[in-house]
């Protein structure tokens, strides 16, 4: 019984001390913010250790005695953030700020003018808004003019992130960038090497066709959105390409059966021997062969664009 006893409280003492290191280590991460300019992360997190009743009270303690200097610092690197229009960097700062600094209004955070804090960064925010809409506007608009079609629908992307309802002809001219700023490539089948017209074949299987198939797909599924892949046949004319491929191929072929692969399939066949009599199942077996063949491929690629400059590859 006194061994019991002894293990109960060594185990409750464990607990306790578990539970005040993890208070300290909490508290200490706040502290470490605080201390190293983090103002805003500080902030976020002191908002979470007043929702948890065991943080409540140290929290609020240190709120008390700095959060007025740490929001007004938080308010001031929110003003450094939103001299650019560049990015998206200040617009997350400010929006996070304020969300934090209602939250703070909501748990009664004991900080003086907090209500004055609040309504000047709200306003600080719509400001910014609106200026940083209408820059990325008027810039996705001289970009489309410039030809520039991919750096215009950065700035379209931005507008239709944060307010897509201010510019009603935003989506139009997303969708008029997007269409520019792709680009079509042609791609003709891969004929034999130095003989213009005739494709090779392995086992009467088109190595053209395989390859080209094959070719289309990862292309595809990898590439950029902004990359448009076709066969060359598919199109009405080579004048839709904005860049065209042709290429020649050289295959060699090596038999590497030693014994026929077979495996055996077993499977069930249903029949009925009158229309609307029950079904019937007949179970059969039969053997599949493979045959298997080492091809190796010589790919000679020439890429070619409508300003007629011209790329050569060999693989």
């Amino acid at each position: 019984m006194l061994n019991i006893m002894s293990t109960l409280c060594f185990l409750i003492s464990s607990c306790l001390v578990f539970v005040l290191l993890g208070c300290a280590t909490e508290f200490e991460t706040l502290e470490e913010l605080y201390y190293k300019d983090r103002y805003l992360d500080a902030a976020q997190l002191a908002v979470q250790m007043i929702q948890k009743p065991r943080f409540k009270s140290k929290a609020l303690g240190f709120m008390k005695q700095n959060g007025s200097t740490l929001l007004q610092q938080a308010i001031k690197k929110a003003s450094a953030h939103t001299q650019s229009f560049k990015d998206d960097t200040g617009l997350l700062y400010i929006r996070q700020l304020v969300s934090t600094i209602q939250a703070m209004q909501d748990y009664n955070v004991p900080i003086q003018h907090l209500d004055q804090d609040l309504r000047y960064t709200q306003k600080r925010l719509n400001d910014y808004t609106s200026k940083f809409l209408d820059y990325h506007y008027k810039q996705g608009q001289d970009s489309l003019q410039n030809h520039n079609y991919r750096k215009s629908l950065e700035h379209f992307n931005y507008v239709q992130k944060y307010s897509s309802n201010v510019y009603p002809d935003l989506k139009d001219l997303q969708d008029k960038a997007f269409k520019l700023a792709q680009r079509s490539i042609c791609i003709s089948p891969f004929y034999t090497h130095q003989l213009s017209g005739i494709f090779p074949r392995v086992q009467g299987v088109s190595v053209s066709a395989l390859l080209l198939d094959a070719l289309l797909k990862q292309l595809k599924k990898k590439s950029s959105p902004f990359l448009l892949f076709h066969k060359a046949e598919q199109t009405t004319s080579h004048l839709s390409c904005h860049y065209q491929i042709n290429g020649s191929l050289e295959v060699k072929e090596e038999d590497t059966r030693l014994l026929p692969d077979r495996e055996k399939k077993i499977s069930t066949l249903q029949y009925r021997r009158q229309a609307h009599s029950e079904w019937i199942e007949y179970p059969f077996d039969y053997d599949i062969q493979t045959e298997r063949y080492k091809v190796c491929i010589e790919l000679y690629v020439k890429i070619s664009s409508k300003q007629s400059s011209t790329v050569s590859l060999q693989t």
